[in-house]
């Protein structure tokens, strides 16, 4: 034996009928506090993906820093740009590493100080982003006995 699913009743001009439509069970919410700022609005998963998109833009540059840097092409607008913006994201590793020649004839360097730079940074953002999921994680209460 089949159940039928309970159907949609609608009022119109003071007369109830059914529409045969199937209605389906709302599931039940939990509203958490901060809900009431917007919906979809979650002030840590915002500040995450700030921080995971400043990441983005830094591994960014400095992958085309060293990409440009590898095929040696340093006389067009735009590797100066990136090698102007990446100086300052580079600086503090570049005397650690310097280059290392990929070619005997040392036109092919590779940047390593840009790539321990990548790395750095990458560690940074990742405890950055642990340490506001951790902050912002809802604790449950504690009751005495």
């Amino acid at each position: 034996m089949t159940e039928t699913p309970p159907t949609v009743a609608e009022t119109v001009d003071g007369a109830t009928t059914l529409t045969g439509r199937a209605v389906r069970p709302r599931m039940a919410t939990t509203r958490r506090p901060d809900a009431a700022l917007a919906p979809g609005f979650d002030p840590a998963y915002r500040a995450v993906q700030t921080v995971l998109l400043l990441l983005g833009f830094t591994e960014l540059i400095l992958a085309l820093r060293v990409t440009f840097l590898a095929v040696a092409a340093e006389h067009a607008g735009v590797v100066s740009f990136i090698y102007t913006i990446s100086a300052p994201l580079v600086a503090p590793w570049e005397p650690i590493h310097g280059y290392i020649n990929l070619t005997s004839g040392g036109l092919h360097p590779l940047d390593l100080g840009a790539l321990v730079a990548m790395f750095v940074y990458m560690v940074f953002a990742y405890l950055v982003t642990r340490g506001i999921r951790i902050i912002t994680t809802p604790r449950g209460r504690v009751t005495s006995a």
